[in-house]
């Protein structure tokens, strides 16, 4: 969801996720500019600010984990609609209990 609205092409956005027993709630913050008449997003992990009192899930006690990288692939489709793939590697920041982190179906 959109938390702050900077300019019309400048967005702080945030991701929230209730995760699985033993494993903490996190969220994920990024600064979001689009460029080139929208066709091309960047995103940047928001780290080292303190959010507290304007993102109400880290006042609830969600983990604010880190973006490491992005890459959305705009395909254009035969019927005029676009398919949009997402690639995200993530930092979950936190504690992940070794059952979870040595599963191999996880």
């Amino acid at each position: 969801r959109v938390v702050a609205r900077l300019h019309p092409t400048h967005l702080i956005l945030m991701s929230s996720n209730r995760m699985g027993f033993g494993l903490s709630k996190r969220c994920f913050c990024v600064a979001t500019t689009k460029h080139e008449a929208e066709r091309i997003i960047s995103n940047v992990s928001i780290q080292g600010v303190n959010l507290k009192g304007v993102i109400p899930e880290i006042d609830e006690g969600f983990v604010v984990g880190k973006i490491q990288n992005l890459s959305l692939v705009f395909l254009p489709l035969q019927d005029g609609n676009c398919k949009i793939s997402a690639l995200v590697c993530i930092d979950p920041r936190g504690s992940i209990p070794a059952l979870v982190s040595q599963s191999p179906s996880f």
